[in-house]
C-alpha cells in the first residue's frame, strides 16, 4: 500500500511541478522581466538588482517558515493556502499595472515591477524551506528522492519550453505592454491550478495524524549549531557561495545578445534552449545521484556555468545565445537536484526531522542563508561591473569565481554518503 502510495505521490508532484514549470517560464525574470524593465529605460545596476531581489528574497526569509508552517498535521494546506493568498496575487498586480505601463512614469512603473516581483519572490523564500521539507524530506526517502526530482524538474522544464516559445510568441505578435501584461495573468491562472495538485498529496508516513509544537529559539539554534558543526556542510557552503556568485549574470545574458542585435522576442525564446537542457539534466543528475551520489552533479553544474559564461564571450550571435542558455540549464538542473539532495543528506539528524520539529527546516534555511548573503550582493556588484568596465569583462570575472569554485569542490568537499 505504501508503495503504490509512493508512486501516486511521485506523479501527483510531477503534474504538479510540471503546470508550475509552465506558469513560471511565461514570466520568468531574468529575461522577461529584464527585457520588460530594460525597454522602460532600466540601468545596468537595475538589471542586476532583478538577480539580487531574487536570490536575496528566497533564500533569506526561509527561517520564517519554520514558525508559519510548523504543524506537519496542517501543512500541505497552509502551504498551498500561502500560495493562493500571498504569492500569486502579486502575478495580478504586475498583470494589471502593466497594462498602463505607457500611461505611467517610467520609474514609478519600474519600481512597482520590482516591489512586486520582491514581494512575489519573498513570499516563495518564505515557504521553500518547508516546502522541500515537507514535499520531499518528509513524502520521499533518499533511495527514490532524487529520481522524483529529477523527474519533476524534467516535466517542469518541458512545459516551461512551451510557456518560454508562448512568451517570445505573445512578445512578437502582440503590442507591448499588454503582451507581457497577459503573460503575468496566464502565470497566475496556472499557478493556483498547478498548486492546487499538490493537495492530493498524501503523508503515508502517519505524520498527517501527529500535532507538532512552533519550534522554539532554543531548539533552533541548537539545530543551527548542530549542522554548522559539521565540517564537511561548511566546507559544502563555502563552495557553493563560490559558485552561486560566479552566475550571478543571467538576467545580463538577454541583455548582452539584445545589445548585440537580436531581437527581443527571438532571446525570450531562446530561453528555450535552458529549459531543455535543464529536463535532459534534471534526469540524468538526480538518477545518477541516487546512485552514485550528488557530488559529481554540483561539480558538473559548476563547471557548465563556466563553459556558458565562455559560449557567451566567444559567440555574441544567435547561436551562441541558444547555446550559453543551454549550458545555464545544465549549471540550474545540477543547481537544484544535486544542491537540495546533499542538504538533506548532510542533516546531522538523518532522514528524519527527529525530536527537533523545525530541526531539519532550520537546517535548509541556515543553507541557504549563508549561501544566499554573497549572492544577493554578487550581482548589484555584477551592475558596476557591467557599467564601469563591459558585459565581457564581468564574464571573465564570473568565470574566474567559477573556477575557483569547482576547484574547492574538488580538493575540499567529499560526498556526504562516503
Amino acid at each position: 500500500m505504501q508503495a503504490q502510495y509512493t508512486r501516486r505521490n511521485a506523479l501527483l508532484n510531477i503534474i504538479g511541478e510540471t503546470l508550475w514549470g509552465l506558469k513560471a517560464n511565461l514570466v520568468v525574470p531574468s529575461v522577461v522581466l529584464a527585457v520588460l524593465l530594460y525597454q522602460y529605460g532600466a540601468s545596468p545596476e537595475l538589471i542586476g538588482a532583478i538577480s539580487a531581489i531574487e536570490t536575496s528574497m528566497l533564500l533569506l526569509p526561509q527561517m520564517l517558515g519554520s514558525y508559519i508552517f510548523h504543524s506537519r498535521q496542517k501543512r500541505k494546506v497552509q502551504l498551498v493556502l500561502w500560495h493562493y493568498l500571498a504569492m500569486l496575487p502579486f502575478n495580478i498586480v504586475m498583470g494589471v499595472v502593466t497594462f498602463f505601463a505607457n500611461q505611467m512614469d517610467a520609474a514609478v512603473y519600474r519600481l512597482i515591477m520590482l516591489a512586486c516581483f520582491a514581494g512575489f519572490t519573498a513570499a516563495i523564500g518564505v515557504i521553500a524551506a518547508s516546502w522541500f521539507d515537507y514535499f520531499l524530506g518528509t513524502i520521499y526517502d533518499s533511495s527514490i528522492r532524487g529520481t522524483v526530482m529529477g523527474l519533476s524538474t524534467f516535466g517542469a522544464s518541458i512545459s516551461g519550453t512551451a510557456g518560454t516559445l508562448l512568451a517570445g510568441w505573445m512578445i512578437k505578435t502582440l503590442p507591448s505592454p499588454q503582451s507581457y501584461a497577459w503573460l503575468y495573468l496566464i502565470s497566475w491562472a496556472l499557478g493556483m491550478l498547478s498548486i492546487s495538485v499538490f493537495l492530493f498529496i498524501k503523508d503515508v508516513g502517519g505524520g498527517e495524524h501527529v500535532e507538532s509544537e512552533r519550534p522554539s529559539v532554543k531548539g533552533l539554534l541548537a539545530s543551527l549549531r548542530s549542522s554548522l558543526a559539521v565540517l564537511n556542510f561548511r566546507r559544502y557552503l563555502v563552495g557553493r557561495a563560490l559558485a552561486v556568485t560566479g552566475f550571478s549574470i543571467v538576467p545580463f545574458i538577454a541583455i548582452y545578445y539584445t545589445s548585440a542585435g537580436l531581437a527581443k522576442d527571438f532571446v525570450v525564446s531562446c530561453f528555450a534552449a535552458f529549459t531543455v537542457a535543464n529536463a535532459l539534466g534534471s534526469l540524468v543528475v538526480g538518477r545518477l545521484g541516487d546512485r552514485f551520489g550528488h557530488r559529481w552533479g554540483i561539480i558538473f553544474g559548476a563547471v557548465m556555468q563556466i563553459v556558458a559564461l565562455g559560449m557567451a564571450i566567444a559567440m555574441p550571435t544567435a547561436a551562441g545565445v541558444i547555446l550559453t542558455y543551454a549550458a545555464a540549464g545544465l549549471t540550474s538542473s545540477s543547481g537544484f537536484v544535486a544542491h537540495y539532495n546533499l542538504v538533506l543528506e548532510m542533516y546531522p539528524g538523518g532522514g528524519d526531522a527527529g525530536e527537533n520539529p523545525g530541526g531539519r527546516v532550520a537546517h535548509i534555511s541556515i543553507a541557504n542563508l549563508i549561501i544566499g548573503i554573497p549572492a544577493s550582493l554578487a550581482p548589484l556588484a555584477a551592475g558596476v561591473i557591467a557599467r564601469e568596465a563591459s558585459l565581457p569583462a564581468l564574464f571573465y570575472t564570473c568565470i574566474a569565481i567559477s573556477a575557483l569554485a569547482v576547484l574547492w569542490y574538488l580538493l575540499r568537499f567529499r560526498d556526504p554518503r562516503r
